[in-house]
């Protein structure tokens, strides 16, 4: 094979490089092309030079191999130390996530916190905020009785409103709690609502569902499990009477419940739901709490030749703690009267003390 060399003209120098180069089985053409000469038949091949590897755009050299020459120089030599390994990852959860076996029989992993939770949580600890006493609190005597824990750092989460985080810094809040509780309360209400009814249609199912987790029924509930005082709150919710607010109240109780599930689990939080609003569901059941009394009350007055009932509306007490007197008159007469957190609350009660009125033999629970 014949190979031609350009004829250029250079120095001593250059050209004491070039016939080295030619003698080691490589051809220069130009100051940066070099093409491998193929090693000859009788040529040793321990003495074929190794091509050099050049680094890339970014500096790096991404076929270097230990031993070889890169640009610079200097050779790469292989590492003395071994090679670096990934560090194990400690968990921040503060308690582990559950392994549960729910629906299919397969293991599922709960809900972990987010980074600024898990920050509040770690914090918490750190401030040595303990569990609160039993005795002073009727909800954890409560969990207590189930045989239920929870963990405390999660508890002091599902406690603190934003009104208080507002004035600390923004720190994290209940509200991610609370949309946890509000799906599991939905959950177990309505399981215990389709296997204790079967006859009743969906409508009045979804009507009982809604008065069992209402605002009112849940702030209700709340005062009886001694939440309220226990809610931090900022100072401006605090002069309002915000410890004592029937939403406040409802919020945080489903806040507890998400506490409650990332501490023991999806099982365990269903039998503290069924053990606290099975009772309720049933007393709703009993009262017709499932039942629009107002249209009861309407289809009782077109049947005798009354008029339509009229309810004349008053709002009384602060902003923070408003109530309404709502009074159904029939036929021109004032039948009943009662007083509600809101507007629709206070007319259906209404509407249902008429009702027991005009027919003795209903079971309105009024």
């Amino acid at each position: 094979m014949t190979t031609r060399i350009m004829t250029i003209r250079i120095g001593s120098t250059h050209a004491g490089r070039l016939s080295r180069a030619s003698s080691a089985g490589m051809t220069r053409i130009g100051p940066e092309r070099r093409h491998r000469q193929p090693p000859r038949a009788d040529a040793d091949p321990s003495s074929t030079p190794r091509r050099k590897s050049w680094p890339s755009r970014s500096g790096r050299c991404p076929a270097a191999i230990p031993g070889t020459v890169v640009r610079s120089g200097r050779r790469l030599l292989p590492s003395s130390s071994p090679a670096p390994t990934r560090p194990a990852v400690r968990s921040t959860c503060p308690t582990p996530p559950a392994r549960l076996a729910v629906g299919t029989g397969r293991a599922a992993t709960v809900v972990r916190l987010s980074r600024p939770e898990i920050d509040t949580v770690h914090a918490s600890r750190d401030q040595n905020i303990g569990r609160p006493d039993v005795e002073d609190w009727p909800f954890l005597a409560l969990l207590e009785e189930l045989g239920i824990r929870c963990d405390p750092q999660l508890l002091d989460l599902a406690l603190t409103h934003r009104s208080y985080a507002f004035e600390n810094g923004g720190i994290p809040t209940n509200e991610r709690l609370e949309f946890l509780g509000d799906a599991i309360l939905e959950v177990g209400v309505t399981d215990y609502l389709y296997r204790a009814f079967p006859d009743k249609p969906e409508g009045q199912l979804a009507k009982l569902r809604s008065a069992v987790v209402s605002t009112v029924s849940l702030g209700r509930l709340a005062r009886q499990l001694g939440i309220g005082p226990r809610i931090k709150l900022g100072k401006g919710e605090e002069r309002t009477g915000g410890h004592d607010k029937t939403s406040i109240l409802a919020d945080t109780t489903e806040a507890l419940l998400g506490a409650v599930e990332l501490s023991a689990g999806l099982p365990n939080v269903l039998r503290l739901v069924h053990h606290l609003f099975d009772p309720l569901v049933d007393e709703a059941d009993r009262s017709g709490a499932g039942t629009d009394w107002k249209t009861v009350l309407q289809e009782y007055c077109a049947e005798h030749g009354f008029d339509a009932p009229r309810y004349e509306i008053v709002g009384s007490g602060p902003d923070h703690n408003r109530r309404y007197c709502a009074r159904a008159n029939v036929d021109g007469r004032l039948h009943a009267a009662y007083t509600g957190h809101n507007k629709k609350e206070a007319e259906q009660g209404a509407a249902r003390r008429a009702v027991s009125a005009l027919i003795p033999s209903s079971h309105t629970g009024a």
